[in-house]
């Protein structure tokens, strides 16, 4: 079967896949998002969309995909679940582009692992400043040193396969690589490894179930509740509010709760607190491990085939990455692997969930040393902020500078344990 046949529904019912094809229409009728009130889709913008993605090029759709992922439902933006729901609402409405999507860029966003062309991204370690300087431990042990609630470890070691140059910047933001200098290296990768490949929730999911380990407590963010939740709700709700420390509830940007007697919450966001009969009106979520404040609107749990959030679950299922590694040398996240799965919440049985999170991009998650003599690479595409500031650095082309070049070999070499 033609791996793009399916990729217009699969991205109809992914937060990431709605968000980037709004973003899509947005772009076409020249409408930007205020706040979190997503614009309406309309037949004129959409029919104006797909002629967008029949001219546009692969980079541009990828670029404005990382942003979607990163800025509409990303996993630390308070507005994501509204704009979430939005996407979803419309998605039905969107569908041409969708369909337009997967015919135009279906085997460029499904291509598998390239051996020949995966690049290491890093900053480089400048060792005559302290502030970030440290020692590189081999990687490819301890593979319980994961983060977040386990959606990958830190212990593998992230490639790239050969981004259009048009696209560096927006990487380097999306990966959050700071402190510059930038560094790249290309890794040559043996025929024979083994590549576990996610262009599906549904990959994912097997590679869960497959190798099942329990999500670390207490690193959820909008998409999961931590614990139990408290169920308190009335026809017309529009917000989970959080109870504060001080008996206060923590409201969510823009909305508004009404019960009769007390208004909680209006306009930017804050603490009110509550009238008596408040909690009757309110959907409210335990308390967080770990203190935070956490809120959720009803209208996103509410709309029918959404991915994006549960209100409840049993138990979230991360891989046990130990076990991956005994079977897979790497993991790959094609680019559809990243429309279809980054943040998707997928339902198993008993109530359990499992969720890829935090890729951000396409992307080879390595556990093994399965690559020849490494080579260095020129400058990422940085140019317009070199000199900013001391997080804006720009890049390092390692021919160029012998010293740090030997200096670079012999710190990939020790993380790689050679």
């Amino acid at each position: 079967m033609d791996p793009s046949s399916d990729l217009a529904d699969a991205l109809l019912a992914a937060p990431l896949g709605v968000a980037t094809l709004a973003r899509l229409e947005w772009r076409a009728g020249d409408v930007e998002m205020r706040g979190f009130e997503a614009p309406s889709s309309s037949p004129t913008t959409v029919a104006a969309a797909v002629v967008l993605v029949e001219t546009m090029s692969f980079p541009e759709l990828i670029e404005l995909a990382l942003w979607a992922g990163v800025t509409d439902v990303g996993p630390w933006i308070s507005e994501a679940p509204w704009t979430a729901a939005a996407a979803y609402r419309d998605a039905e409405a969107r569908r041409p582009i969708a369909v337009a999507v997967a015919e135009r860029f279906g085997d460029e966003l499904h291509r598998p692992v390239d051996e020949n062309a995966q690049q290491w991204w890093t900053t480089a370690v400048d060792p005559s400043d302290a502030r970030r300087t440290h020692v590189d431990a081999p990687l490819f042990g301890d593979f319980d040193h994961v983060y977040g609630a386990g959606q990958f470890t830190w212990r593998g070691l992230w490639s790239v396969t050969d981004p259009p140059v048009s696209l560096h910047e927006s990487l380097r933001d999306v990966w959050e690589m700071y402190p510059e200098p930038i560094i790249r290296w290309h890794l040559p990768v043996r025929p024979d490894a083994r590549v576990f490949e996610i262009h599906r929730p549904d990959h994912w999911v097997r590679l869960v179930t497959t190798h099942p380990a329990p999500a670390r407590p207490g690193q959820e963010d909008w998409e999961l509740p931590d614990g139990n939740t408290i169920e308190h709700s009335v026809p017309g709700t529009t917000s989970y509010v959080q109870p504060a420390d001080d008996g206060w509830f923590r409201y969510a940007p823009g909305t508004a709760v009404d019960d009769g007697s007390a208004c909680i919450g209006a306009g930017a966001g804050g603490y009110e607190e509550p009238g008596e009969d408040a909690t009757t009106a309110i959907r409210v979520w335990s308390e967080h491990p770990e203190g935070s404040i956490r809120a959720v609107p009803v209208e996103l749990l509410e709309v029918p085939g959404q991915h994006a959030a549960r209100g409840s679950i049993r138990q979230h299922l991360v891989p046990d990455w130990a076990s991956v590694a005994r079977d897979w040398d790497g993991v790959h996240l094609s680019w559809a692997g990243l429309l279809t799965a980054e943040g998707f919440v997928s339902d198993l049985p008993d109530g359990d969930v499992a969720m890829l999170r935090y890729w951000f991009s396409e992307r080879t998650l390595w556990l093994a040393d399965v690559f020849g003599e490494p080579e260095p690479l020129g400058a990422a595409d940085l140019a317009g902020l070199e000199g900013d500031d001391e997080h804006h650095l720009g890049a390092l082309d390692l021919r160029d500078d012998a010293t740090a070049l030997e200096r670079e070999r012999a710190r990939l070499h020790r993380l790689l344990g050679r």
